[in-house]
């Protein structure tokens, strides 16, 4: 049976007082100052829709504070927190699945949705820009009746947002890149490695025997359905296939 992980909430927007989103970080700090969350308790709806309304579970000794959808059917229908995640497994089976236009149709939509926001990405700004029918897969439950599910979704832009290792993203954002090439005894194979606005490398991007030309200083625009990997400390991408990934030169910097 595919088990499937709800998407976790890891801030609230408040529709009361200042009307803003509050971190589950901040929530924690003002449960345990008035042992509670006063009169904002009841006003917490999903920070993406604003619609679903939302309840705050303090930790305890064996579980961490949580929020989570009083009910799912509250979002709206285009939200990403409607849906649950597809597992690996799966993500990997329906995304090889897919044909090359099928999938380059997706990522051209998620490139477009980059168009308007160059500057805002750059700065490693915290929005979401893509729309969720980018990551939407109908699937098939234990019935074999459609399902719809999401893959999980990642900027590139920032290197401490990574975690949850071993799960299939759609990433995306503007960012330099930088050619790899890695020699071995059959030849050479390439990697794009990401980099951040202090010029550090954030990860690396498997290509394979995929060339890419690639100038350095330039922005690029890029998405890829992939699976992250950490090793050793070195954090990779692996595509789920090479049709998974397309660059784009954005700006010059």
């Amino acid at each position: 049976m595919e088990h499937n992980k709800k998407i976790p909430y890891d801030k609230a927007y408040c529709s009361i007082g200042e009307k803003r989103e509050y971190s589950l970080d901040e929530l924690n700090i003002i449960f345990n100052k008035v042992n509670g969350l006063g009169e904002i308790k009841h006003h917490l709806f999903c920070p993406n829709c604003k619609m679903a309304k939302l309840s705050y579970t303090a930790k305890t000794n064996i579980r961490r504070a949580f929020l989570s959808a009083n009910n799912l059917e509250e979002h709206r229908v285009d939200c990403f927190y409607r849906y649950n995640y597809l597992s690996k497994k799966k993500s990997i089976e329906y995304i090889s699945a897919m044909s090359d236009k099928q999938i380059e149709d997706r990522l051209d939509s998620v490139l477009r949705k980059l168009d308007n926001v160059v500057e805002a990405e750059v700065k490693t700004s915290d929005k979401d820009y893509i729309d969720i029918s980018a990551t939407m897969i109908e699937a098939r439950d234990e019935n074999d009746r459609p399902i719809q599910r999401v893959t999980r979704k990642k900027k590139l832009s920032d290197r401490t947002k990574f975690e949850e290792f071993n799960n299939v993203y759609l990433f995306y954002g503007i960012v330099k890149l930088q050619r790899k090439d890695i020699s071995y005894d059959k030849g050479t194979l390439y990697a794009l490695s990401v980099i951040s606005e202090k010029n550090r490398v954030i990860c690396s991007i498997k290509c394979g025997k995929n060339k890419f030309e690639i100038k350095e200083g330039i922005y690029y625009k890029i998405a890829v359905w992939g699976l992250l990997e950490k090793n050793k400390g070195f954090i990779n991408i692996k595509p789920v296939k090479m049709s998974a990934m397309k660059i784009v030169e954005a700006i010059n910097s």
